[in-house]
């Protein structure tokens, strides 16, 4: 009897020992459940919404509070200068994990099978060979793959930064980044930030990113978007264009929150399919510098070698403003009126003061020219072929009346360059052809035209400093202003 009941005591205190476990383990589960839930939005940054940028989000515990803190990272996107004065810190001598990182690296010789997979510890976001192959191991990146299907609950700035590194990788294919340092050109970087989802406003699900009013409003114009509202003051920014689409709204506590989405392939070539990277069409690459970014906002920048300054001509009334400037009497902007009250959208003869007054934008060893209208319909009389071959025929004529005194006269220099121009490029005098060009030019006629334009710039900077001339570019400009908007009378 005695063992028996021993047998069915043990019995009974191992079934309460196993249910005492099982309750153990529930109530430690819920108890764990209920601390990993206050990690609030630990959940909405997985790789389904974040991508590769995930692999950062972590738990911190704060004892002060008996909870979990959910941290992930996000940057601030952001157009930055390359160039020497201009330096961005080598994470991996020392700099923090915020460190400033090129989205696209610069070094045509960068081998990815060599470079760091730790995210703070590169410095670029995207490192490609040189060679096409090379362009396979991107996935491993910190931006989205071009195979990857971007669901709805993708994050839209990640997104925006697998687009924004397609234009900065064909803006490299296309010399862009070749040749010296060049201190005016601005490229898509990333500051690395580390927030907290405890400062997330409720009305937003997914992580963001942060970058400035200045930077998204050059970087959609780059993408080919235009900005059909642009009142960043009152909440209100809207722009479209090849294939993308971004828009504001404003959230409580926070201000002004955009959202980007892509509506279709836009510009990017259909018969590229097989590389990793599509090519875009080079007809919707734009200069990538600060002077050429003005031009998309109506601000016209003056070539500071001559003492040009800045013209303001993004909508009608500033055009008036600037016709006046150069020409105090009103005839020139009176003479614009006149146009505008036959073409609505044109401002024939004044247009001449962009290629006139602005440095030139193309940067050396580029093929890219293509630069946004700073107003509407600027194609001045400089731009037509019937422009060129009239000026030509008329210096050869002043050339004939007036004999050269001696073989240095800058106008027989002018008619040399000239023919040259004619002779050896078609498309100099060819208006059709060189539009249909765009962007694909020859590099040989480019590098010869901006040669051209840098003897010309020393030569009027020349006498502008002479202080026995009494010469002034400006004036210059204004004169051929003035004169130039009768021409669409005398066609």
């Amino acid at each position: 009897m005695s063992s028996g009941s021993n047998a069915v005591e043990v019995n009974i205190a191992a079934a309460a020992l196993g249910l005492s476990m099982v309750a153990l383990a529930v109530a430690s589960a819920q108890l764990l459940g209920q601390f990993f839930a206050t990690a609030d939005g630990y959940r909405r940054c997985q790789p389904s919404v974040m991508g590769h940028w995930a692999r950062q989000t972590r738990l911190r515990w704060r004892w002060s509070q008996f909870r979990f803190e959910a941290l992930f990272t996000t940057p601030d996107i952001c157009l930055y200068p390359r160039g020497s004065n201009h330096h961005v810190p080598d994470a991996s001598r020392g700099a923090s994990k915020n460190s400033l990182k090129w989205l696209i690296s610069s070094d045509t010789n960068s081998n990815m099978a060599s470079e760091a997979t730790d995210l703070a510890s590169q410095k670029s976001l995207v490192k490609r060979s040189s060679g096409i192959d090379g362009l396979a191991e991107l996935e491993s990146q910190y931006i989205l793959p071009p195979s990857a299907q971007t669901g709805h609950e993708m994050a839209g700035w990640l997104v925006l930064l697998q687009d924004l590194g397609r234009n900065e990788w064909e803006l490299r294919r296309q010399g862009v980044y070749v040749g010296p340092q060049k201190t005016n050109l601005l490229s898509v970087a990333c500051r690395l930030q580390e927030r907290s989802w405890d400062f997330m406003p409720p009305e937003l699900l997914r992580p963001m990113a942060r970058t400035t009013v200045a930077d998204i409003a050059m970087m959609a114009r780059r993408l080919g978007m235009e900005w059909s509202s642009f009142r960043p003051e009152e909440g209100i920014m809207s722009a479209q264009g090849h294939g993308h689409i971004i828009y504001a709204t404003f959230v409580r506590s926070l201000g002004v929150v955009l959202h980007y989405m892509r509506t279709g392939v836009g510009t990017y070539d259909s018969d590229s399919s097989s590389l990793p990277i599509k090519e875009l069409s080079k007809d919707a690459m734009f200069v990538p510098t600060r002077e050429a970014s003005m031009l998309g906002f109506g601000i016209l920048p003056g070539c500071q070698a001559l003492g040009v300054p800045n013209y303001y001509m993004s909508s009608i009334e500033e055009v008036y403003d600037t016709a006046n400037k150069l020409d105090r009497s009103g005839n020139t902007s009176q003479q614009i009126r006149n146009v505008r009250g036959i073409e609505r959208t044109c401002t024939f003869g004044f247009s001449d003061l962009i290629p006139m007054a602005a440095p030139i934008l193309r940067l050396r060893g580029s093929k890219i020219i293509r630069v946004p209208i700073p107003t509407e319909y600027c194609v001045g009389l400089t731009c037509h072929r019937e422009g060129f071959v009239i000026f030509h025929h008329r210096l050869q004529d002043h050339i004939r009346d007036n004999k050269p005194s001696t073989s240095s006269d800058k106008r027989l220099w002018v008619v040399e360059q000239y023919e040259s121009l004619k002779t050896a490029y078609p498309e100099w005098e060819n208006e059709i052809e060189a539009n249909m060009q765009a962007n694909d030019r020859s590099l040989e006629f480019l590098e010869k035209v901006h040669d051209l334009w840098d003897q010309t710039t020393e030569y009027f900077a020349a006498l502008q400093s002479d202080p026995k001339i009494n010469f002034c570019y400006t004036d210059l400009l204004a004169v051929h202003v003035k004169h130039v908007v009768h021409y669409w009378n005398d066609a």
